[in-house]
């Protein structure tokens, strides 16, 4: 609705108290899409507009507010017009002002970080997270419910929210809500020289990974950290994680034994179009270091100790060999000129190609995702959850502390990059010390 005159705005946002008013500019738009997700609260279906941002579920403050009204969890919502301030007063009924629980339109939408966003909560000033998607604030869902002390729960099978206002926010549904602190290992190849930010001798290696079991660590897979997300499993006491990007050769030959030899369990993120190949795309004038394929995947996985997901089909280019009529792709980004639609459909169609070569030569399907160069978006952590992955790396260095049963824990992981000059005292140290 235009706002032809002062009168008018003020009463739209009196009406929409939701609350829209423009955000800063200075944060970009991001296109987001709506949560896959079905919402229960206390145990009855509950139908909302939400969206999914950074691996995290948005609703609207005023739905939140409707639909908890008349349990002990129900707070009113208002709004101060000259100081653009949000309040909440808890235990009372909420005041209706229209466009509550109206149904999303089921499409991507336009969100823009909110960051002038003003909240109190019982007179005292409280942080929440907002994003401004269709003139309204959404928030996230676990702040709301941190908040609000109610418990919020989610079922990684049916993708089911629960929400239950007899339960305290800290008590999860139905598993007590738990942190999980796991460091994750970042190589690359295994060479006696090489460029040391990427290339770790196998002598060094085996250091590291002697190192790491006389600390008490324990190398877990993605399957298993999914297992203890899920509550299903217990994790160990000091777990670890060792993966390896891009699928070199060096990974079968010299890594593999010296996993087995200290029974430590690995991921490898393979590059489709170099799987197997010793030349970048079939251009015998473009030599490539070799890449292990079929046969010593199986091998591997057979083995219990690796585990093989993706890193892109061809998402991972090297500029100076792409000779293509397209201009080259920055990881996983869109290129300049190149529509969403187009970008959405490239990105869909290197994955399912990644995904059926990975499933044909081993016979899992992939569910983890490593980043080409690390780079993300919001978009891209959509589509994969659309596409079936259940967890994202990048390359940011941070240890990743993980809610139980808060699947949105798993997108985004950070990873630590093991140089070939880094010493297993100056690993042990590393990762027992940095803080997400």
């Amino acid at each position: 609705m235009k706002r032809l005159t002062l009168t008018i705005c003020i009463l739209a946002m009196l009406i929409t108290i939701s609350i829209a008013y423009p955000v800063p500019a200075a944060h970009a738009a991001l296109t987001v899409r709506p949560t896959p997700s079905t919402v229960f609260i206390n145990g009855a279906e509950t139908a909302f507009e939400a969206y999914l941002i950074n691996g995290n579920n948005y609703f609207k403050l005023r739905d939140i507010a409707y639909a908890l009204t008349g349990t002990d969890k129900q707070f009113e919502v208002g709004y101060d017009i000259p100081t653009r301030k949000i309040t909440l007063t808890t235990g009372q009924p909420y005041t209706t002002v229209g466009g509550e629980m109206m149904p999303g339109s089921g499409s991507s939408a336009s969100a823009s970080l909110n960051g002038a966003i003003n909240i109190s909560m019982d007179g005292t000033a409280v942080n929440v997270t907002a994003y401004l998607i269709k003139g309204y604030n959404f928030m996230r869902l676990r702040d709301l419910m941190e908040l609000l002390d109610v418990g919020v729960g989610y079922d990684r099978a049916t993708r089911n929210i629960t929400i239950d206002t007899t339960l305290p926010y800290e008590t999860d549904l139905p598993h007590d809500e738990q942190s999980i602190q796991v460091p994750i290992l970042m190589y690359h190849r295994l060479e006696e020289s090489g460029a040391p930010g990427t290339v770790v001798s196998p002598e060094m290696f085996d250091s590291h990974m002697k190192a790491l079991s006389e600390a008490g660590y324990t190398a877990i897979s993605f399957e298993q950290l999914s297992d203890y997300m899920t509550g299903s499993a217990q994790p160990p006491e000091r777990p670890v994680m060792i993966t390896f990007d891009d699928g070199y050769m060096s990974v079968y030959d010299s890594a593999f034994p010296i996993l087995r030899k200290y029974n430590m369990k690995a991921t490898a993120f393979i590059i489709g179009i170099s799987h197997g190949e010793s030349i970048y795309k079939g251009n015998p004038d473009f030599p490539i270091i070799p890449h292990f394929g079929d046969s010593e995947a199986r091998e591997m996985v057979a083995s219990g100790i690796f585990s093989i997901q993706s890193h892109s089909f061809d998402m991972h280019q090297h500029i100076p060999f792409e000779t293509g009529p397209l201009p080259p792709r920055r990881g996983i980004l869109q290129r300049a000129g190149e529509s969403e639609e187009d970008y959405i459909n490239a990105f869909i169609s290197d994955f399912t190609t990644a995904a059926a070569q990975i499933e044909n030569a081993v016979g899992e399907r992939p569910f983890v995702y490593s980043y080409p160069f690390g780079l993300h978006t919001d978009l891209s952590e959509s589509l994969l959850e659309e596409l079936g992955v259940t967890i994202t790396v990048t390359t940011a260095a941070r240890i990743n502390i993980l809610q139980i049963n808060s699947p949105e824990s798993l997108f985004g992981l950070g990873r630590f990059n093991v140089r070939g000059d880094m010493t297993a005292d100056e690993l042990l140290s590393m990762i027992s010390s940095r803080t997400p």
